[in-house]
């Protein structure tokens, strides 16, 4: 189950005007043209970072964040 906050690596598999649709063979995932670092193609495998967008979306960008979300547990801390 992909979550916000994670980083995955997903397939393109379809372009429209204002992006790319990525897909882990369940879900599809909106990366928009603005989140676009380089040159991508249909059935590439690309590295994503996933978040939530203004309107509540899971969304993709290929800009990696410098803090990511993490779970604590006690004083270790698990990425």
């Amino acid at each position: 189950m992909m979550k916000p906050g994670t980083t995955e690596t997903l397939t393109v598999v379809r372009q429209a005007e204002f992006g790319f649709f990525l897909s882990d063979g369940e879900v599809d995932i909106l990366l928009h043209e603005r989140e676009v670092t380089g040159t991508i193609a249909v059935d590439e495998t690309v590295t994503v970072f996933l978040y939530h967008d203004h309107q509540n979306r899971l969304s993709a960008t290929m800009a990696q964040p410098i803090i990511k979300m993490t779970r604590w547990v006690g004083l270790k801390l698990l990425v």
